[in-house]
């Protein structure tokens, strides 16, 4: 049912902005993403770190807290779009702090191209292909929609997050697509640190990141809702045919 809704209210932008602003005054609908109660198994000591890289206007940050509430939060974000949002939330949200930048494996300057709809941003949709956000518009909403979307441009800076001298507990990345980059952008925190992570992975990038992984002596586990556990991954195939995108590692 959950699902049947979700699919509904995403069908327009309207509807899609009122769920989105339900989410975030509801804290009882939090997580946003079930498979973020995955974090609960890992067993991070209380006052771990934890590295949310794209953290989008904070709904991942909120989800965070729920699950894990002693836990401090650092967010990274490239769009300067959700600074007014993430600024709040840092004023509101104890052990909560935010850097505007973008992750990647060397320093780089980007386009982020955002889609508006009539003065709604709809910020999920942003990317740094222009092309390819214009056809998630048409695939979401459809092409009537998608034409009325104007792109908003920003210039954003991308740095390695190595250079954060930060000792993550855990590290969530979701990137669209750019994940392993940011991979290679963190070998030294993973080296030194060994934390745990949770990765939005597309099927494009999942051989080079189970790859880089390994090699560091990581496992790959994916959250199981119903039985609320992590399993051992069963191969790629099985991933994505029971409709998973967050991909868990531990050592």
């Amino acid at each position: 049912m959950l699902q049947k809704i979700s699919a509904l209210v995403q069908r327009h932008p309207v509807t899609w902005r009122g769920a989105w602003s339900l989410v975030h005054h509801l804290p009882f609908l939090l997580p946003h993403d079930a498979s973020y109660r995955g974090i609960k198994h890992l067993g991070l000591p209380p006052d771990g770190l934890l590295l949310d890289v794209g953290a989008n206007d904070g709904i991942s940050a909120l989800s965070f807290r729920r699950l894990v509430p002693s836990n401090p939060i650092l967010s990274i974000e490239i769009s300067p779009r959700h600074e007014p949002t993430l600024r709040a939330m840092k004023q509101r949200m104890p052990k909560f702090d935010y850097v505007l930048v973008g992750a990647g494996e060397k320093h780089d300057t980007l386009r982020l191209f955002t889609p508006i709809y009539r003065g709604i941003l709809l910020h999920t949709f942003a990317g740094v292909d222009r092309a390819n956000v214009q056809h998630t518009l048409v695939v979401a909403f459809g092409q009537a929609i998608a034409d009325r979307c104007v792109m908003l441009e920003d210039n954003t800076v991308i740095q390695p997050l190595d250079e954060l001298n930060a000792s993550p507990a855990f590290i969530k990345i979701d990137v669209e697509g750019m994940g392993n980059a940011v991979l290679r952008g963190l070998r030294q925190t993973l080296e030194q640190s060994h934390p745990a992570l949770m990765i939005e992975v597309e099927p494009d990038e999942i051989d080079e990141m189970l790859g880089f992984m390994s090699g560091f002596g990581y496992k790959p586990m994916v959250y199981d809702s119903a039985s609320d556990q992590l399993n051992a991954f069963q191969g790629a195939a099985a991933f994505f045919d029971g409709g998973n995108k967050n991909l868990y590692f531990t050592q």
